[in-house]
């Protein structure tokens, strides 16, 4: 069954790199298991345990202050989207119109949001309970679920990660999903002109395992030049030496207070300040 899934699933994908809209739109408008909702096809295919007929998926796309809640609740753990993100409620409904949720009954399904746009680097994140509605960091209410276990923390985690042309998880719970791309920020070190390294960072963990400076005393300078450190403007003068960023923990700083907000692709570029140097004897 997992196997002919990832084969549909790739399937797809290929299908919507070529006819992204005739191809989503035509599946949504006749299968009770799809809908489309700005330009994404949300679909919903059985894992473990069959459906009961009748019943069908239901998607709301929330916007404005809504969606604005579950967003800044993210960003609020550290978790920065980009501003295309979906923030959807889906839900699955019996023939009767209520709630059905397919982990009361030993059920697992696939859940995939489909988009020709969506890339390797689009994320899903499931929020089993609402974000808390006041701007204090209380921890979220503890969920008694059959598949998951969590008394505080986040009220959401990431649950899957993108393929070329849409991305997916495996659930038995519905509710809210926010799904976007985590801005990039790309982190540069410079000497003059010429470029000394150059990553790719998205959170605050990466920063601390990827972005280093080298020693000041290993930048090659010349006899009559010393290094004072580092700094974000290229035509750095004598006056911005008291400001410079001396290692690597400070460099980190920065990058971390660049990517606090970040809602685009960005990059930050930081100088090596190298100042000339001049020996006066007095005779």
């Amino acid at each position: 069954m997992k196997k002919k899934l990832f084969a549909l699933l790739l399937t797809l994908a290929m299908v919507l790199s070529l006819f992204p809209s005739a191809a989503i739109a035509a599946g949504a408008e006749t299968d009770p298991l799809s809908a489309m909702v700005d330009g994404t096809c949300v679909q919903v295919a059985e894992l473990q345990g069959e459906l009961p007929e009748g019943v069908s998926l239901s998607v709301e796309k929330l916007e404005g202050e809504k969606a604005a809640l579950y967003l800044q609740d993210m960003a609020k753990w550290g978790v920065e989207v980009k501003d295309n993100a979906l923030v959807l409620d889906v839900k699955l409904l019996d023939e009767k119109g209520m709630p059905y949720q397919p982990e009361e009954y030993g059920q697992l399904v696939q859940l995939s949001f489909l988009n020709a746009a969506f890339g390797e680097s689009t994320k899903v994140w499931h929020y089993m309970s609402e974000p808390a509605a006041s701007a204090e960091e209380a921890p979220a209410p503890e969920i008694k679920s059959p598949l998951r276990s969590r008394s505080f923390g986040p009220a959401f985690s990431e649950v899957g990660a993108g393929f070329g042309g849409g991305v997916s998880c495996t659930t038995g719970s519905f509710s809210v999903y926010v799904v976007g791309d985590t801005p990039r920020l790309t982190v540069k070190l410079m000497q003059g002109t010429t470029e000394l390294e150059s990553v790719v960072v998205t959170s605050a963990d990466e920063v601390d395992t990827v972005v280093y400076v080298p020693d000041l005393q290993a930048i090659s300078t010349a006899d009559n030049e010393v290094m004072r450190g580092w700094t974000e403007k290229s035509d750095y003068t004598l006056t911005d030496a008291d400001s410079a960023l001396a290692d690597t923990a400070a460099v980190r700083a920065a990058v971390k207070t660049k990517l606090s907000g970040l809602t685009a692709d960005e990059t930050i570029t930081f100088y090596a300040m190298i100042y000339q140097a001049y020996s006066v004897t007095y005779r």
